[in-house]
C-alpha cells in the first residue's frame, strides 16, 4: 500500500509539475508583452533638403496702387522636376522692409516679418509628384515698379525611395 501511495504521489507531482511549467511561462510571456506603451505625440515641422529637382518661377504683374505705390501680383510655380514625389516644401526669400500689403492666396502659409517671406504649402499644394508643378499667388506693395524676388530658396521633403537588392531573401518563422 505505502508503494501504491508513493507512485501515485509521484504521478501526481509530476502532473502538476507539467501543467505548472507551461501556466508560468504564458503568464510571464503575457506580463513581459501587456505592458501599456505610449508614443510621445510631438508635432515637429519636416525636415527639409535643398534639392536640384525643385524650380521655383514666378509670374508678376505691376500696377499702380496710388502716386507712390506700386502693386504687385505674383503666380509662382514650384516645379518639381526630379523622379520622387515631393511631400512637402518650404520657400523663403526676401522683400524689401518697407513693403505693405502683403497676402498670399490659396491655401497655403505665408508669413512676412519685416521683408523676410517664408511660405509653406498648404494641403492642396503638398504633394508634388514627379514631373508636376503646383502654383499660387501674392500680393504685396512696394515704392518701386522694377523689384524682383532676392535671396530665394527652395526645399522640400521627398518620399523615401527603396531599391531591389537581388540576391536578398527574408523569410519568417513562427514562434
Amino acid at each position: 500500500m505505502l508503494r501504491y501511495r508513493r507512485k501515485r504521489s509521484n504521478t501526481l507531482k509530476r502532473a502538476m509539475t507539467l501543467l505548472a511549467i507551461p501556466l508560468v511561462l504564458t503568464s510571464t510571456g503575457y506580463a513581459l508583452f501587456s505592458q501599456d506603451l505610449t508614443v510621445d505625440g510631438n508635432v515637429t515641422k519636416p525636415a527639409y533638403s535643398r534639392s536640384q529637382s525643385l524650380l521655383m518661377t514666378y509670374d508678376k504683374v505691376v500696377t499702380v496702387f496710388n502716386q507712390n505705390r506700386w502693386e504687385y501680383n505674383l503666380t509662382i510655380t514650384i516645379e518639381n522636376q526630379g523622379t520622387s514625389n515631393v511631400n512637402s516644401w518650404h520657400l523663403t526669400f526676401d522683400l524689401p522692409s518697407n513693403n505693405t500689403g502683403f497676402r498670399c492666396f490659396d491655401d497655403t502659409v505665408c508669413v512676412e516679418n519685416n521683408g523676410a517671406v517664408t511660405i509653406d504649402n498648404g494641403t492642396s499644394t503638398a504633394i508634388i509628384t514627379a514631373g508636376n508643378s503646383v502654383s499660387f499667388t501674392m500680393r504685396f506693395r512696394l515704392t518701386t515698379d522694377t523689384y524682383s524676388l532676392q535671396n530665394i530658396d527652395i526645399s522640400g521633403t521627398y518620399a523615401p525611395t527603396y531599391q531591389t537588392i537581388s540576391g536578398l531573401t527574408a523569410s519568417h518563422v513562427l514562434g
